[in-house]
Parts: structure tokens; sequence; C-alpha cells
């Protein structure tokens, strides 16, 4: 089997939500020179200590599955970052963070091509160019924030197909405006009237 091959394999069972996968995967991957399984291992590390919120010393096939499966609900858990090193959760398709207090997200998050679900309710978002380059989302929340308005980078969402935004002080101009980029999307408004 070709290298290139190989390594496509190994990765696959690396990056398994199932850890018999990722435990067949550590054994093939010990010593074998396509990878460096260790500093793979250490790239779980900070998602494992921020998402979870634990702190560990190694990462094990049971841990690096958990991070690997294709929804992760991480809601109320006084999330305040998200590394960098979430672009690595290649299967990820549902991403909850509900009720946290997290303000921006890394750019990296651009790299979950398969992820179309992103809930941001509840937290302290203010910076929006890393969620405005997810390219296949079609749902996004971001209720509860706070929000003023938004930057015009959301309107490259375009899979999106609904966006909540309640409780979130967007004044009828601001509506529009966000209405306008996002043509082909149901987007969520508080009533908000403006005080005279």
């Amino acid at each position: 089997m070709d290298d290139l091959l190989l390594k496509e394999k190994l990765m696959r069972l690396l990056r398994s939500a199932d850890e018999t996968n990722v435990a067949l995967g550590f054994e093939i991957a010990k010593g074998h020179p396509l990878i460096d399984l260790e500093a793979f291992k250490r790239s779980y590390l900070p998602l494992w200590k921020h998402l979870m919120g634990e702190n560990i010393s190694t990462v094990e096939p049971v841990h690096m599955a958990a991070l690997n499966q294709p929804t992760l609900d991480l809601s109320h858990k006084d999330i305040t970052y998200v590394p960098p090193e979430i672009g690595i959760l290649t299967n990820l398709r549902k991403l909850q963070l509900f009720v946290n207090k997290v303000s921006v997200l890394p750019k990296e998050i651009a790299h979950l091509k398969k992820l179309y679900w992103l809930g941001l309710a509840g937290n302290k978002m203010k910076d929006f160019k890393a969620v405005a380059s997810i390219p296949n989302l079609e749902w996004l929340s971001f209720a509860g924030n706070s929000l003023l308005q938004l930057p015009p980078e959301i309107e490259n969402l375009k899979q999106l197909k609904e966006f909540n935004l309640r409780y979130n002080p967007i004044y009828p101009k601001e509506q529009a405006q966000i209405q306008g980029w996002l043509p082909n999307c149901v987007v969520h408004f508080s009533e908000f009237e403006e005080s005279k």
C-alpha cells in the first residue's frame, strides 16, 4: 500500500467517533514514520481542557473518540475560549455552545467543512469573521448575545437557511440590512421598538 493511502486510512481511524477505531489507529501509528502520533494526540489536549473542562496529561482513545463525534453539545459548560485546534474535528456537523461565555471563535473553525449547525445563543459573541467563513452553515443561532448589529461578512453564509437573532437589541434598520444580506434565509428577530 502506498504511503499516502496508508496515511489517509490511518487518519480516518484516528478521527473516528468510535473508540475501538481510534485505539486501532493508536496501535498502527506507534513508531510509524508517516505520522507523529504524540504530536497528533497533543493537538487534542487544548480541546479537552477548554471544551470538556478537564486537564488531562495524555489523550487516550476515549478522549479522542468523544471529541470526534459528529455532534458536540457543549452547552452550559462555562466555556470562555474555543481553541484553534477545533479545526481538526473534521467530522463535526453540529456544535452546540449554548449559554457559555464565548466572545470569538478561531479562524480554524472554517476548516470544518461538514459543520452545518452552530448554536451560540446566550454567549458574548463580538467577532463574526470566523463564523462568516464556515462554508456549509445552514442553521445559526446568536440569540441573546446583546448584539446591536452584524458585519457585512455575514452575507458570505450563502447556505444559511435559518438564523436566530432573538433577544438582541437590533433596530429595525439593521434588521432590514441583515435580511437584505441573507435573502434566502429565515431570520428571527425579537420585536424591538426604538425609543423616541
